[in-house]
């Protein structure tokens, strides 16, 4: 830890200017229990100290600017809960923390960023770039989004709105998002493997929209609102070194939830098309609540497994049949319920051989149906008519 003081302020007994602060290599972890409680709350109340006969005049510091370099950053809030990670960390910052109105500058880079909400993964070990210049009002506790632009793998997007602190229990948000690139590869550099050698050389085309917001208030019992919408249309993509191409990806989603409560999201892909060479794949599902969850959905996909390792590398694993896959489901899922369902599986020819099994399992066949007409969990019906595996 390297400081940089006025040492003129330091004797002065005024505020103190801290010209600079650097940290090299910081490790660390900040947390958030479920009553919270964090774990950086370590001051000594003013009223605490008082009756122990402490000096409680409080020191003014005015900071200017500081750095990290190489960090590493871990923070969990389990009152969300949300959680997120960072490593190889270098960022810097200025602001003149004197006036109560300014302008704050900050560049950050990370070699791995991974955030996760409520038990799910949304962003998983990511290259992070963000050149951010928020508008401070310390008076009001108000910041506000200015010139920014953040960047994970080679998705580019940039944010608007404000951010606030009107108490001590509560954090305001009005914020909205979008995508600064509209080209396809863009959006694929976010699939988890795909930030690889291969993907700098991958041939995409297509156009994508993405745009969302962050709305609300957040404290003990309240989570802001949020949603998004994605597009993909006329997306495709090509490995130089496999014969197929993906083609005919056309993707529809929006997901929304104005309250906040994770229960009340709603998820409607209205359309997913994706062809694997020659082999097509279709979906569509609507999700409301969580528990309990309401579905609408259908998936149907034709494919041959060996066309499908043409169109997208996978290292050490050979896959040949025919697999047919036709479903739907409507109704309600919860721990008593299960939506009616109607669903059929087909499997001609299958083999399957990989480095970490040293014999190949070959001609499997499968064909069956799951059904339930009703929704009642008794009523549910799997029929597996023809099943053939390898002897021996």
């Amino acid at each position: 830890l390297d400081v940089g003081l006025d040492l003129m302020s330091v004797v002065g007994g005024g505020t103190i200017q801290i010209k600079n602060v650097t940290l090299e290599q910081p490790d660390i972890s900040l947390r958030v229990l479920k009553s919270g409680r964090a774990n950086w709350d370590v001051y000594v109340s003013d009223s605490a100290a008082a009756a122990k006969g402490q000096d409680t005049t409080a020191v003014s510091l005015a900071i200017k600017g500081w750095e990290v370099k190489n960090g590493r950053l871990r923070y969990e809030d389990l009152t969300i809960p949300f959680g997120m990670q960072a490593r190889g960390i270098n960022h810097t910052g200025s602001g003149d923390f004197a006036r109560n109105v300014f302008d704050l500058v900050s560049q950050t880079t990370a070699d791995s960023f991974s955030m996760q909400y409520d038990g799910t993964e949304y962003i998983s070990q990511k290259k992070l770039t963000a050149d951010v210049t928020m508008a401070m009002d310390l008076g009001k506790m108000l910041f506000t989004f200015k010139d920014n632009r953040v960047q994970l793998n080679d998705f580019p997007a940039t944010f608007q709105g404000t951010i606030g602190l009107p108490n001590d229990q509560d954090i305001t948000y009005d914020l909205t998002f979008k995508a600064l690139e509209t080209d396809f590869k863009n959006i694929l550099s976010l699939v988890p493997g795909a930030y690889t050698k291969q993907f700098q050389d991958i041939e995409a085309a297509g156009k994508v929209a993405f745009e969302g917001y962050f709305k609300g208030v957040q404290n003990a019992v309240k989570m802001p609102g949020y949603g998004l919408n994605l597009q993909v249309k006329d997306g495709s993509f090509h490995y130089p070194q496999l014969p197929q191409r993906a083609r005919n990806i056309n993707v529809d989603m929006a997901v929304d939830n104005p309250s906040g409560f994770t229960n009340n999201v709603k998820v409607n892909v209205k359309q997913f098309h994706l062809d694997l060479g020659p082999n097509p794949i279709d979906g569509n599902v609507l999700i409301d609540g969580l528990e309990p969850m309401r579905v609408d959905g259908r998936v149907k996909a034709n494919v041959d497994l060996a066309e499908m390792l043409k169109v997208y590398p996978v290292q050490d694993l050979i896959l040949r049949g025919k697999l047919l896959v036709d479903g739907k489901a409507k109704g309600v899922y919860s721990k008593t319920q299960m939506p009616v369902v109607q669903a059929r599986l087909n499997l001609t020819n299958g083999y399957v051989k990989s480095k970490q099994v040293p014999a190949p399992i070959e001609n499997l066949t499968l064909t069956g149906t799951v059904t339930n007409p009703t929704g009642q969990l008794n009523d549910t019906r799997v029929d597996i008519p023809q099943v053939s595996l390898p002897s021996g």
